[in-house]
């Protein structure tokens, strides 16, 4: 595997070349260029797992394959919305498949997240008016297609920017997907623009397919406006 010393910091610190496997699909094909933009088709990124380096690895935070570890990669504006509560807009442009940010949040068991969400439930059901939870759930479809590793992340007491993206039921202008790291047990969930996005564009992404409601017993309401809507937002017993 090539590599390089580059300067991160005050320090200088081994990066690897592109003959890295970690920055590498099953084809042999680099996932994201120097920049950290996906190189592939971004209507894909739902459907795909990529990898990075990871403590597994020699090198440091300048490594390319590293993109998706260093925070939160663009500008983000918070604004109120009379409908939406908080919505995120882009801070500055976009370029299509460029990460924005990882889903972060507490990695929770599944017992854990069933019991978390019949609160959350109990909580809209006595005060209708107050702030939706942000746990999602992302599965990650094993090669034999036969079964599927499930991740539960609880951004509602901690979490980061993503915390305060909405939902589309058309998709949104963000892709979310899941990127693996060398020595890391667990996955990551990343967002990544699906296009280039114009200075102020809302930063949503699909949590789930679209709801016709009959879920659980307290189902909110979905505002996104998407011609695909069914009036709520996606839901399923934990």
């Amino acid at each position: 595997m090539a590599a390089t010393v580059a300067a991160y910091g005050n320090r200088e610190e081994r990066v690897c070349g592109a003959s890295c496997p970690c920055g590498l699909d099953s084809a042999g094909r680099l996932h994201l260029d120097a920049d950290g933009c996906f190189l592939g088709d971004t209507d894909e990124l739902e459907q795909l797992v990529l990898s990075e380096c990871g403590p597994a690895c020699g090198c440091g935070p300048a490594c390319p394959f590293r993109a998706t570890q260093r925070g939160l990669a663009i500008s983000v504006l918070l604004v109120q919305h009379a409908s939406k509560g908080w919505v995120a807009l882009a801070g500055a442009e976009v370029r299509r498949g460029a990460f924005v940010c990882l889903y972060a949040g507490e990695v929770i068991s599944t017992p854990e997240a069933s019991k978390r969400l019949a609160e959350y439930d109990h909580a809209a059901c006595e005060q209708p008016s107050a702030p939706g939870h942000a746990l999602l759930v992302v599965r990650e479809v094993l090669p034999s297609g036969s079964a599927c590793l499930r991740t539960n992340i609880d951004a509602t007491r901690r979490g980061n920017a993503a915390r305060f993206f909405n939902h589309d039921c058309g998709g949104g202008t963000l892709a979310l997907t899941l990127v693996r790291c060398a020595g890391c047990p667990l996955p990551r969930a990343a967002l990544f623009a699906r296009g280039d996005l114009p200075r102020g564009a809302e930063l949503t992404f699909r949590y789930g397919p679209p709801s016709a409601g009959g879920g659980r017993a307290r189902q909110r309401r979905c505002a996104c406006g998407a011609a695909a809507c069914l009036g709520y937002l996606p839901s399923e017993s934990v």
